[in-house]
């Protein structure tokens, strides 16, 4: 039996809540977010000076407090940059509006409980009670004693708010009307996301679920929920020519791209214009659009170091569709967040779940060539590059691109060297009678990955062939005959016997063997020389010393060359073979700096395969990544080349390294070493 005392307690509690309830039922607000707190200080950890928060100097923000509030839309997801807002305007500015207009129980869960209570002590409810509507019911609460600081629980008058770190015991046995998930990335592969969105099913017609986060891992449970809904990406208009295009870091014009006319040209010649600069913009030196750094004569060093200061002044966005050029200034950044809007990537999104994505180049606040955009990735590029280290270009991508990481993304979106070009033309640039045919062996010496190159005098190259080929083929027949062989690759391209170079890590012996009769006669100062198929090795050795320098401190990335004597005799004659054993982990360093275009100019043939197939050229050339081994026994640590995962093969890589090895051997690497001669020209095989 409840009590006199109870009883009266009750009543007035339950008149209190009643009056609370009918006041803010004729105060409700009905206009945005935004505008309910346009006079509210943003508080702590905010570089506004403790003012109100303006969502005119955010404009991309706009569809997002649409979505908030639109009864019709169940679930909004944002995928955002860090210090882009995001937490701000999708947890406290959207907690504060639902509890003074549109009360119902609501439980916000931050990261883990330690980060819950530091966030709740530290920025949410100070700011909460910056919100005069708000204040007054966390006010009430507190003087009646429902408020449990240690639980981060609080039974205002018209809802119970929590303020939980996202865990199995807290989605457990609750029924709730809203959940806010921040920091979302942090759940990895967890399930709690899908367990805390389940406590809204019994509020099917007035449930919302508010989910934000940056970018975390592919496959984690934020990247699988991010894919129900629309997926909105940031989409600005050019200033010159009006057409709209996703504000993505980097893009790529196909070749069927037909360009926009800026709005100066008249449009009596707009078709003047587009004839003339479709080509211009799909051009191999023009493709690529997007941010880019600004000239290499501005902003790189004699030493090839990065001017910072001369990049943050240089960064510059080409447009898409007209080529124009966005220069970074403060009137350029408002025009474009004037018109932010989302297009939706995802057609199959379920009903309501809305999907918003948002980089740290949008709005107006960061500059385009500092560490967050330009000069943050040139960073985190080069420690990849350079060390290994892919954990800078992994934070860039997920905090500053908000973007899924995964293993594969950065083979797609590298800027490749890949160049249009006829690969049978004349180039005046090469040099004559030094095309390399390099080639992985593989299984019993059956088939083989193979690349063709021609080079110049000076260190470039470019890529006239590669695949797979079968079999090793007949000196004796023409190419016509045997085209799918290395013999008929080799003629075909009119390759030097001595300039066909085979990986001899596997079946050495037999290889041996077949080099041998690959090969013709030739009389070097007055003696016979059997000049045929080549062996190279990669060896663990860093270095090598060389007979020719009487001095075994200087040292060479490609061994001299040893002879090995096979069993077939040529017109009675014994003839040797030469193998070269190089560094595979400088040949292996050089190799990923040519890939990076970060050596002498460097072409490859287009790719022919989707990037992340793992048979690609794209996918095979990016499959290795330097690593460090410690040795257990002495403590000390050995760089390797290595693949990442042992699902996607290699031997594109492996045939690059050995390409190195063959520039090497013929003095046009640009690498700070001596190197051995190459032989004199000679007359291709057949001629």
């Amino acid at each position: 039996m409840v009590s006199t005392e109870e009883r009266i307690e009750q009543d007035q509690l339950s008149r209190v809540t009643q009056g609370m309830l009918a006041a803010a039922a004729k105060k409700r607000f009905r206009g945005s977010i935004a505008e309910f707190i346009r006079h509210v200080p943003m508080g702590r950890g905010y570089a506004n000076e403790n003012e109100p928060f303006d969502i005119e100097t955010a404009c991309y923000l706009k569809p997002v407090d649409a979505s908030i509030r639109n009864p019709d839309k169940p679930v909004t997801c944002c995928l955002a940059a860090v210090q882009m807002l995001k937490t701000f305007f999708c947890v406290e500015a959207a907690a504060g509006y639902f509890i003074a207009n549109d009360p119902g129980d609501t439980t916000i869960y931050i990261g883990g409980d330690d980060s819950a209570s530091d966030q709740a002590r530290a920025r949410l409810l100070p700011y909460l009670r910056g919100i005069p509507e708000v204040a007054r019911q966390l006010n009430a609460a507190a003087e009646a004693n429902r408020w449990d600081v240690t639980t981060q629980e609080f039974y205002l008058p018209a809802m119970i708010l929590r303020i939980w770190g996202l865990n199995m015991n807290t989605t457990q046995r609750i029924t709730l009307r809203r959940v806010i998930i921040s920091d979302a990335f942090l759940t990895k592969k967890t399930g709690m996301i899908a367990q805390a969105v389940a406590r809204t099913t019994q509020h099917r017609r007035d449930r919302k679920v508010i989910v934000e986060s940056q970018g975390g891992d592919a496959g984690d449970d934020m990247d699988e929920f991010w894919k129900t809904t629309s997926q909105g990406w940031l989409h600005v208009r050019c200033p010159e020519c009006q057409r709209a295009q996703p504000f993505d870091f980097h893009r790529e014009r196909p070749e069927d791209f037909l360009a926009t006319p800026p709005r100066t040209i008249p449009s009596l010649d707009h078709a003047a214009w587009v004839e003339h600069h479709s080509p211009i913009l799909r051009s191999p030196d023009r493709k690529h659009c997007g941010f880019k750094r600004g000239d290499d004569d501005l902003i790189k060093r004699a030493d090839g170091s990065y001017n910072e200061a001369e990049i943050l002044r240089q960064t510059y966005y080409e447009c898409y569709h007209c080529g124009a050029v966005w220069r970074d200034t403060p009137a350029t950044r408002q025009v474009l967040d004037e018109s932010s809007h989302y297009v939706s990537q995802n057609p199959n999104a379920l009903p309501g779940y809305d999907g918003f994505s948002w980089p740290a180049w949008a709005g107006r606040r960061l500059p385009w060539g500092g560490e967050e955009v330009m000069l943050g990735y040139l960073r985190a590029k080069k420690a990849n590059d350079e060390f290994g280290n892919v954990e800078p270009l992994k934070q860039w991508y997920q905090k500053r691109h908000a973007r899924p990481w995964d293993a594969n993304l950065i083979r797609t979106i590298r800027v490749q060297t890949y160049q249009f070009y006829d690969a049978k033309s004349d180039w005046p640039e090469e040099w004559r009678g030094h095309r390399a045919l390099v080639v992985d062996c593989q299984q019993d010496l059956q088939y083989f990955w193979t690349s063709l190159w021609a080079v110049s005098p000076t260190g470039k190259s470019r890529q006239l062939w590669r695949g797979i080929l079968h079999g090793f083929g007949d000196p004796k027949l023409d190419a016509k005959d045997q085209p799918n062989t290395l013999t008929g690759k080799q003629k075909e391209f009119g390759v030097l016997d001595q300039f066909v170079f085979l990986d001899g890590g596997y079946m050495k012996n037999e290889l041996i063997e077949e080099c041998a009769k690959h090969g013709h006669w030739v009389t070097i100062e007055g003696e016979r020389e059997w000049l045929c198929w080549t062996i190279l090795i990669g060896s663990p050795q860093k270095d090598f010393a060389h007979k020719a320098d009487k001095n075994p401190k200087v040292r060479h990335p490609v061994s001299d060359p040893f002879y090995e004597y096979p069993e077939v005799r040529v017109g009675g004659y014994r003839v040797s073979v030469e193998i070269f054993y190089f560094s595979a982990l400088q040949m292996g360093d050089m190799f990923t700096r040519y890939r990076d275009g970060r050596g002498p100019e460097t072409l490859f043939l287009p790719e022919t395969e989707p990037p992340d197939k793992k048979t690609s050229w794209t996918a095979q050339i990016n499959a290795v990544t330097k690593q460090h081994l410690v040795n257990n026994r002495t403590g000390e640590s050995t760089e390797i080349w290595k693949p990442a995962t042992q699902t996607t093969p290699h031997h594109y890589f492996d045939v690059g390294r050995m390409f190195m090895a063959v520039l090497c051997l013929w003095g046009v690497a640009g690498e700070d070493v001596k190197l051995v001669e190459a032989k004199a020209e000679e007359t291709p095989p057949g001629e």
